[in-house]
């Protein structure tokens, strides 16, 4: 990292790593009311710091499987209320041209996803998981800890990831 960016390395217990950058006071940040403050792109490690792996030359050529994280749990940062989710978005192949969405928002840009209501006004988005894996549905309640679904690769996405931000709208 640069100047002012912060590492943060999560061990997965055997399973790999997680790292996340970020620059401190910046983030994602968008300037309209109701849009995500904060925001983070979480990709896996692999023991070697690597996030996919093939070599450089044959990303074009990669698969799901091929991205360290692929499938991997995504868990309930707290206690909270599912408030929207969606389940059917395809999968998509890793770095393939992505269609020009008609419209900015949660159901075009990411995927499949879960918005969990953690607290009076206090939303948090878990995006881009796996077709098929979302396991909660609205008005649910979850506990801390709780399998949401699986990181995948739908939605505004190049490469596997989870999109993790939280907001004060439960929309985007």
């Amino acid at each position: 990292p640069k100047t002012n960016w912060t590492r943060t390395r999560y061990d997965l217990g055997g399973a790999g790593q997680v790292e996340g950058n970020s620059i401190q006071g910046v983030g994602h940040v968008l300037p309209q009311g109701g849009m995500a403050q904060y925001a983070i792109d979480f990709f896996g490690l692999d023991p070697r710091g690597h996030a996919v792996s093939v070599p450089v030359e044959k990303l074009g050529e990669s698969r799901v499987q091929d991205w360290t994280g692929w499938n991997a749990d995504v868990l309930a940062v707290a206690d909270g209320v599912v408030r929207d989710a969606r389940n059917g978005i395809a999968d998509r192949k890793p770095l393939s041209p992505q269609e020009e969405p008609e419209e900015l928002s949660a159901r075009t840009l990411y995927g499949n996803f879960v918005v969990l209501e953690v607290a009076p006004g206090a939303y948090v988005h878990y995006a881009h998981l796996r077709q098929g894996s979302v396991t909660v549905r609205p008005g649910q309640r979850v506990k801390r800890g709780a399998v949401l679904g699986h990181l995948g690769l739908t939605g505004a996405a190049g490469a596997p990831h989870l999109h993790f931000h939280v907001s004060d709208k439960a929309t985007f």
